[in-house]
C-alpha cells in the first residue's frame, strides 16, 4: 500500500498538477493532502476522487506501466515492451 502515495505523486508529476491544484479539486487544505500523501492515509472514496482529479482509471493508482524497446535480432526493428506491476492489498 505504500507505494500508492509514490504512483499518485508520479501521474501528478506528469499531469503537471500540483498538491495545491489537488488540494483546490478535492475540497482540502494543501497541508492535509500533504498528510494524506505522505502517511498513506486514503480511503477508497478519496483515492476515486484523486483519480477524477487526475483523469486516470482508479486501477492506475495502483499499477505502474513502463514500455522499454528491444531491437529484433532479424529486421533490427525497435519492438516496444510494456511491463506492468501491480500492487495488491492484503
Amino acid at each position: 500500500m505504500e507505494k500508492i502515495p509514490l504512483r499518485i505523486k508520479q501521474l501528478m508529476k506528469e499531469k503537471k498538477v500540483t498538491q495545491r491544484m489537488l488540494a483546490a479539486h478535492l475540497g482540502l487544505s494543501p497541508s492535509t493532502v500533504f498528510k494524506m500523501l505522505d502517511n498513506n492515509s486514503m480511503s477508497v472514496s478519496k483515492l476515486a476522487q484523486i483519480a477524477d482529479v487526475l483523469d486516470v482509471n482508479i486501477k492506475d493508482l495502483f499499477e505502474d506501466s513502463h514500455v522499454y524497446h528491444v531491437r529484433c535480432p532479424f529486421c533490427d526493428r525497435n519492438i516496444p515492451l510494456a511491463i506492468t506491476t501491480s500492487i495488491v492489498v492484503k
